[in-house]
C-alpha cells in the first residue's frame, strides 16, 4: 500500500513540474475542445488548461484515501480481507 500512495504523490508531483515548466512556454489561450471536424471550437487559460488535471487528481487522491480510510476504520473485516487480496 506504501509503494501504491509513493507512485501516486510521484505521478501528480511530475505533473505539477511539467506544468509549471510549460506555463512559460504556452500561449495565453489553449485549445481545450475541437469538434468532429478536428478544429479547435473552445479555449481555455493558460493556468487552466495546464493545471486542471494535477488539481483534479490531488483532489482524487485525497478523496480515496478517505474513502478507503474510513472504511477501514469502521472494522469491516470483508473490506479489509478484499482490501489485502488485490493489494
Amino acid at each position: 500500500m506504501k509503494t501504491v500512495k509513493i507512485f501516486s504523490i510521484l505521478l501528480i508531483v511530475i505533473s505539477l513540474a511539467v506544468s509549471f515548466w510549460a506555463l512559460p512556454k504556452m500561449p495565453d489561450r489553449i485549445a481545450s475542445h475541437w469538434g468532429i471536424d478536428g478544429l479547435a471550437n473552445g479555449y481555455s487559460s493558460k493556468n487552466f488548461g495546464l493545471f486542471l488535471m494535477p488539481v483534479v487528481s490531488v483532489f482524487m487522491l485525497l478523496l480515496f484515501w478517505f474513502i478507503f480510510y474510513d472504511a477501514v476504520s469502521f472494522g469491516s473485516a470483508r473490506f479489509n480481507d478484499s482490501v489485502e487480496s488485490w493489494l
